[in-house]
């Protein structure tokens, strides 16, 4: 059946009025050429009718064809040039790009950049995962049958799975590890959909049917019902917004499913717009909807038709709302002369207010503003007008903002002032507004883990409006930002700190200094300069960790050197005890236990267990740490709490290698632990076999008996460590 015959009589002229309107979206949502002839019709049609017939805002276009690429992946190369011809002929600013979509996040993070963002396709191939040359995914978008089957003769198709998910305003869904076969209805492919089917016998789910309506091929899907899966409203919602209107009036007569305009709305799908009021019967809510389309007269005949200014659709959007968010002035002003409700909020509890700043459009602020509409509202999520502000749009409206009264000092989202979020989004025109108007730039909020602007900045990396902090007054000593800038690995904002009379031995929340971050990140030069300029070398964290003590924990050799060598103490222990020495010998660094060595550091010191070094190079099993131990006087029997020496852990870890050394080089080899269990105790209970061989080889007592009375070939035994239980019967 027909569209039409769903189009009451009262529609039927504005469908004609708006075919090309119909038709040039509908080239958008089902584009499926790489044709550069037929993509450059396709932008043609988009000037001609979209933006200078019908006036729809380029920044509303831009959006438009990024909701179509998230949801066709298979064509994402296609809009991606299409996008490219729109840019070519018209200019936007950042702050009008919805980045919502996959192209307007890129196009935003590379605005300033933006002769060559075009030419870097693979950012949303990988958020897209859809680079697909030369592999399967490819054979399928193609429908290349031959390739796919002789493909599948050497391929196991049950193990290749793919994941998607496409999320547009309310309506979001995901497919995660799809089939192929799943991918074959997404992406239309009847003749890999049949050659699985009959070749492979893969089960029909109901992802196959849900994806079947967005590939829009009427095969699969009569195939997925004859299969008795019966279409759900996300199979009608993936129809509309994919253009496949005659699927959409399939499931609405043969189904009894409703069209949701909002879908329609959001999708520019004019037609299914109209039908949908068939089944509802809800002038209200088209109403409420219909500023999406940003057209005028389609919007004056809906106002004309006695509906309810004030009517909302599902989000709770009046008409106001999408008139903000889409910069449609006239129809703005229509409303506001009409005395719609200006302060109603949506489901988000956001006023139109909050729409027209994240669009950008001065005048229908300013409009909202004028007629008295709250400019410190706060929405749901606490956020309100300044942030969005400062987030998405323009330093002209934040100066409107606060003529008319914004806050400048309100505790927002996250317990952010408006400075704070200037500094994390690195909006420098945002921040000179904000302190041309008399904001604080050494304003924090008093709660935790809440700082100051310059500190913000350097955390998100923003050195920019860093730098614009520390040259326009910040406290450069305040909330400690110059272990931060070293954290973070700018050297400039650290070296413009130190410029501007930072203190050098500044300490974050957690104790640690710049000199402990160049020490975790091996800044040999830039230590220098903080040596230079009387920088604690020897500085403790909350948890007593030393620079040196973490420059060996990262194994970074010539930092280590460096600071030895200025006065560095090698025997300060952590809170756990741990010395350098202990790390370098646990994680088997050579130069580090050499250089701290040659510094003094003392072999035979213990952490809060009591283990040595040598006990730790002993559970390592690494003969060249401890043989550098031993040769300066490590203590070879030496006791941890437990009264284990380094033998008593080789055996624990059958570090065979250890226990050679140990035993050639005359340790005690039958001390006790606090159990009474000498070495061969324990390497029988471990059944450390190669541990075992070398302690008898060097005579250790096979009749001495631990607490339990039992001897090493009892506890084997007892242990069921039968090759090292053989060893010792055979040794007896």
């Amino acid at each position: 059946m027909s569209i039409n015959q769903f189009i009451l009589k009262e529609f039927g002229e504005l469908i004609s009025e708006y075919k090309d309107y119909i038709d040039t979206y509908d080239m958008i949502y089902r584009l499926s050429t790489n044709d550069s002839y037929e993509l450059e019709k396709i932008f043609n049609a988009i000037q001609s009718i979209l933006i200078e017939k019908y006036h729809v805002p380029f920044e509303t276009i831009v959006y438009d064809i990024g909701i179509a690429c998230s949801c066709r992946f298979n064509c994402a190369k296609s809009y991606w040039q299409l996008m490219k011809l729109v840019f070519s002929k018209y200019t936007i600013k950042k702050h009008d790009y919805d980045n919502s979509t996959l192209i307007g996040q890129y196009l935003f993070s590379l605005h300033d950049e933006f002769e060559n963002a075009f030419n870097n396709f693979s950012y949303l191939e990988e958020k897209l995962n859809i680079n697909t040359n030369g592999n399967v995914a490819q054979f399928i978008i193609d429908d290349d049958i031959e390739s796919f089957r002789e493909w599948s003769n050497s391929n196991d198709l049950s193990k290749y799975e793919f994941s998607f998910r496409i999320n547009i305003n309310i309506h979001c869904f995901s497919f995660k590890n799809s089939n192929l076969l799943e991918l074959s209805c997404f992406y239309g492919a009847k003749n890999c959909f049949t050659f699985m089917r009959t070749q492979y016998s893969f089960p029909i789910t109901q992802y196959c049917l849900q994806l079947a309506y967005c590939g829009g091929n009427s095969s699969i899907i009569e195939e997925c019902i004859d299969n008795s899966l019966i279409p759900d409203n996300l199979c009608m919602k993936n129809a509309i917004l994919l253009h496949n209107n005659d699927l959409a009036i399939h499931l609405m007569k043969n189904f009894n499913m409703k069209i949701d305009p909002f879908i329609c709305a959001i999708s520019k799908n004019l037609e299914l717009f109209f039908v949908s009021y068939d089944s509802e019967k809800d002038m209200n809510t088209l109403f409420a909807l219909c500023p999406n389309f940003c057209l005028t007269n389609l919007f004056n005949h809906l106002f004309n038709c006695k509906t309810d200014i004030n009517a909302k659709d599902i989000a709770g959007n009046t008409a106001l709302h999408y008139a903000a968010k889409n910069n449609l002035l006239e129809i703005a002003n229509i409303l506001v002369d009409n005395n719609i409700d200006i302060e109603l909020t949506n489901d988000t509890k956001q006023t139109p207010l909050f729409e027209a700043i994240m669009s950008s459009s001065y005048k229908i602020t300013k409009l909202l503003l004028d007629k008295g509409t709250k400019v410190n509202y706060e929405s749901k999520f606490f956020i309100t007008p300044i942030m969005l502000a400062i987030t998405y749009s323009t330093p002209e409206i934040l100066q409107l903002l606060i003529n008319k009264g914004a806050d400048l000092k309100t505790c927002l989202y996250r317990n952010h002032t408006p400075l704070d979020i200037a500094a994390e989004n690195d909006n420098i025109p945002a921040a000179k507004v904000l302190l041309d108007n008399g904001a604080d730039v050494n304003n924090f909020i008093d709660q935790y883990d809440c700082t100051t602007p310059l500190v913000i900045a350097i955390r998100k990396r923003n050195f920019k409006i860093a730098k614009f902090f520390i040259e326009n007054g910040t406290d450069v000593n305040l909330k400690n930002p110059f272990p931060e800038a070293v954290k973070s690995k700018s050297q400039e904002i650290a070296l413009l700190l130190l410029n501007h009379g930072c203190n050098v031995n500044q300490i974050d929340d957690e104790g640690y200094s710049a000199i402990h971050y160049a020490a975790i990140n091996d800044y040999l030069d830039f230590s220098k300069i903080l040596i230079s300029r009387g920088v604690d070398v020897n500085q403790l964290t909350k948890s007593k960790e030393t620079p040196i003590n973490l420059a060996a924990l990262y194994n970074n050799c010539d930092f280590a050197d460096f600071i030895l060598r200025n006065g560095a103490d090698p025997n300060i222990p952590n809170s756990r005890g741990e010395l350098p020495i202990h790390r370098a010998s646990h994680k088997g660094y050579e130069r580090i236990l050499r250089l701290l060595i040659d510094a003094g550091a003392n072999v035979n010191n213990t952490d809060k267990a009591g283990w040595t070094a040598l006990h730790y190079a002993a559970k390592q099993n690494n003969p060249k740490i401890a043989e550098i131990l031993l040769d300066n006087a490590a203590e070879i029997n030496a006791k941890n709490h437990n009264q284990e020496t380094p033998l008593h852990i080789t055996a624990i870890y059958d570090s065979s290698n250890i226990a050679a050394i140990l035993t050639s080089r005359g340790c005690n080899i039958n001390p006790y632990d606090k159990n009474s269990n000498t070495p061969l105790h324990i390497s029988a209970k471990k059944n450390s076999f190669h541990t075992t061989k070398i302690l008898i080889q060097y005579g250790a007592n096979l009749s001495m008996v631990n607490a339990q009375g039992k001897t090493a070939y009892d506890v084997a035994t007892d242990s069921n460590s039968i090759e090292t239980a053989k060893l010792l019967k055979l040794n007896e």
